[in-house]
């Protein structure tokens, strides 16, 4: 008996491994997408509770020590997303037979991807300054309210990315689809 179960679960185990293989392979350039927001948002969130900290030891205007920090996490966060999103989307629209790039539809994605970036940082901003102010009116610890505001920012950003994202069919799963996009144009 317990070889049989041991075999049930190994197959079980062999076929959860398999469906999650498949959607990982039907989802891998959202999953990308967002692996690269996650690693250049951690990188602006550290440099944001550094400077935050830092700022409120030299002036105590929160609303300014708010505007700051933002600005710190988008100097730091979107050249580090853009490097790892070109990295991840180097050879993705690159023709190997004759070497020449497929123009339309990357400027199409790049387009799609610009105007769900710009409508999520907006709202982003506006969460996350706001928070960030009111928080510094509760807590003496710059760099408590600048994380704790840029979690929330975050959960708020992602899913208002990913909406769009989905919305505008900015990442397709259909390979058959695309190809035929691809060379209709």
């Amino acid at each position: 008996m317990p070889v049989f179960n041991t075999c049930v679960f190994q197959i079980f185990r062999i076929k959860s491994i398999e469906f999650l293989l498949r959607i990982a392979s039907k989802h891998e350039e959202m999953i990308l997408f967002n692996r690269a927001m996650i690693v250049a948002g951690i990188a602006g969130l550290v440099a944001g509770a550094c400077v935050a900290q830092l700022y409120s030891q030299y002036d105590d205007n929160k609303l300014a020590n708010a505007m700051i920090v933002l600005s710190i996490e988008y100097d730091v966060y979107i050249p580090f997303f853009a490097l790892l999103l070109f990295i991840d989307n180097r050879h993705k629209n690159h023709n190997s037979i004759n070497n020449n790039q497929k123009i339309s539809p990357l400027h199409h994605n790049v387009v799609k991807l610009a105007t769900s970036i710009i409508v999520s940082e907006g709202i982003y901003s506006i969460t996350k300054v706001s928070l960030h102010y009111e928080f510094l009116q509760i807590t003496k610890e710059s760099y408590q309210a600048s994380l704790v505001s840029s979690l929330i920012g975050w959960v708020v950003f992602f899913v208002s990315i990913n909406v769009l994202a989905k919305r505008f069919s900015l990442f397709r799963h259909d390979k058959v689809n695309n190809k035929d996009f691809l060379e209709s144009k």
